[in-house]
């Protein structure tokens, strides 16, 4: 199951920490948002006190033409790029991702795999270094959160590396992120009824109360299993151990 969201609750996630990045990040989730008309934010690294200096978002802007989903970023003299890339729908499961390669190089956004929209060309005069807010269904400036989101999210994830068109394509399709560069992945969220960073380090606080909702169909790794075996007596076949326990739970 996903966690659902509404704004005007406001309901989101939160964590009092940030991945500290000077570029070189990717950030992916799946979103199914309730409707498109108003600016609905999926994921975020923000600094709380600024005024919207140093951030990341990804975000959607359902009150606009063509509903653009964005990549953002802020760097620390409040200059602004971002990469858009039109066609969010309402009411289905859709894939966001976006790659800041360099502060000289495209901002990349990616929908559903198709990608890597389009930039503004304008460039950051400053790193992205002291952000202090991680967000899902949330962002934060000036001490407060705002933007919210209305609808289901899941499978947030954050890489410390620029992933490839390719490798974007292969998330949309459905497989977790812990097939793709798996050593570089420094947050993963599945949103499978709490809140849990598998890796370890970025578990988050509900604000509100999120509830439960449909997850997409994910394909994730499973663990090796190991087989024990025991001779037959009489001389008959071998049966795993294994098997022949499952067969008595039947």
């Amino acid at each position: 199951m996903a966690i659902a969201f509404v704004a005007a609750t406001p309901s989101y996630l939160y964590k009092n920490s940030a991945f500290q990045h000077n570029f070189h990040v990717t950030v992916a989730a799946w979103f199914k948002p309730t409707a498109v008309t108003a600016t609905n934010r999926i994921a975020s690294m923000s600094n709380l006190a600024a005024n919207w200096w140093d951030c990341w978002q990804l975000t959607f802007y359902g009150a606009e033409a063509n509903d653009p989903l964005r990549f953002t970023c802020r760097g620390g003299e409040g200059d602004t790029d971002y990469a858009y890339i039109n066609g969010v729908q309402a009411g289905v499961w859709q894939h966001a991702a976006g790659v800041a390669r360099s502060k000289v190089l495209p901002l990349e956004v990616y929908l559903n795999g198709s990608g890597p929209g389009t930039d503004l060309g304008i460039g950051l005069a400053d790193q992205i270094a002291t952000m202090d807010r991680t967000g899902i269904g949330v962002s934060f400036n000036n001490g407060s959160a705002n933007a919210g989101f209305t609808g289901s999210i899941a499978e947030v994830a954050v890489w410390n590396e620029d992933l490839t068109a390719t490798e974007i394509a292969i998330l949309a399709k459905g497989l977790s992120p812990l097939f793709i560069k798996p050593q570089n992945l420094v947050l993963y969220i599945p949103l499978v009824r709490n809140y849990n960073d598998v890796l370890g380090d970025y578990t988050m606080t509900a604000e509100d109360t999120p509830t439960v909702s449909e997850h997409p169909r994910i394909l994730y790794p499973i663990r090796p299993r190991t087989f024990e075996y025991m001779e037959a007596g009489g001389g008959g076949l071998s049966i795993p151990v294994a098997m022949a326990s499952y067969r008595r739970r039947r």
